[in-house]
């Protein structure tokens, strides 16, 4: 196994607007001074990263000798800006969700979405995802206030327990599979949005109950895989208490770490190419799904330190994001 570590990233923070570059000389700063907690890719080559209240970073793998950083120097990214989710459409435009909005990057400018300029319920945007028709869904709520939201390009729609069949205000995660079914997960169900016909999945559907449904993603099978948080629960579970599921739509497949997992707080979850579940969270621990068989990850392993992200290429290599930048593995 091939592992690679970026060192260093040249930051270009000299910029009057975003499509202006001011200083075409850049000196190099050392990612080692930037926590990553999200990543994506655009069909360019581009990497984008989400950093903890230190800018969002624009990195082209084929040319790691420039890299942009965005902050409020040189765009309407807020200086304390932390990252949700980002998600890039069709076109390439980055969607950032975070506390403050939703950022949009069209490629020369950011746009800030938040409830001053649109009807989204607040401006914490948790969860991000686009579909085939470039229809941008995101989750704005809290406990009590708020759902999803839908944006086409020029309408705003807002889905609340109000208005639909969501059981609850506050959203886990969204998802959407290649059969642009919406998937929307909450603490202890699912909601599968497919054009007009919403459905939920209860623990009678599910065949188990849920203790709580922190992320989900779609495997190549078109099923939604799911991790389970225990931490906030003062009961004692079992060792054979799952920390993940596969739920095909009809049937559910349970996997359990025999409490290898128990000491992650609020998990999330990616899937590689070869539907292998990659699991990390808030806690020290790290871990990988392959062949039926979990396997811990050693901090050395990931970089050295704590993972906040992790994603797959378009090369097919895991980029884990850390408290010291990027490490490809």
């Amino acid at each position: 196994m091939n592992y690679l570590v970026i060192a260093a990233l040249a930051i270009s923070t000299a910029f009057t607007s975003c499509n202006k570059v001011i200083d075409e000389s850049p000196e190099p700063v050392s990612l080692d001074d930037y926590l990553v907690t999200q990543i994506a890719f655009d069909s360019k080559g581009n990497a984008w990263l989400g950093t903890f209240k230190q800018g969002i970073i624009r990195y082209n793998a084929k040319d790691a000798v420039l890299a942009v950083l965005f902050n409020s120097g040189n765009s309407v990214v807020p200086n304390d800006f932390v990252p949700n989710d980002i998600a890039v459409d069709k076109n390439d435009n980055v969607w950032i969700g975070g506390g403050d909005g939703l950022l949009k990057y069209d490629g020369k400018e950011f746009t800030l979405y938040n409830t001053q300029n649109t009807p989204m319920p607040l401006n914490f945007v948790k969860s991000v995802a686009v579909d085939s028709k470039n229809n941008i869904w995101f989750a704005s709520c809290n406990i009590n206030t708020g759902g999803i939201v839908k944006y086409d390009g020029k309408e705003w729609t807002v889905y609340t327990p109000d208005n639909s069949i969501l059981p609850y205000n506050l959203v886990s995660n969204i998802e959407i599979d290649p059969s642009d079914n919406i998937w929307v997960a909450y603490c202890n169900c699912l909601v599968k949005i497919s054009n007009s016909e919403w459905k939920i999945f209860t623990d009678q559907e599910l065949g188990f109950t849920p203790y709580h449904i922190t992320d989900i993603k779609i495997n190549s099978n078109n099923s939604v895989v799911g991790v389970i948080d225990y931490s906030g629960s003062s009961a004692i579970f079992p060792p054979s208490s799952p920390d993940f599921f596969i739920f095909d739509g009809d049937k559910t497949t349970l996997l359990s770490c025999n409490g290898g997992t128990r000491l992650i707080t609020m998990p999330k979850i990616t899937i590689d190419h070869n539907d292998n579940i990659w699991c990390f969270g808030t806690g020290s621990r790290c871990g990988v799904w392959i062949d039926d068989q979990w396997t811990q990850l050693d901090r050395s392993e990931i970089g050295g330190s704590n993972a906040w992200a992790i994603k797959e290429a378009p090369d097919h290599k895991i980029w884990f994001g850390n408290e010291n930048g990027i490490y490809i593995r």
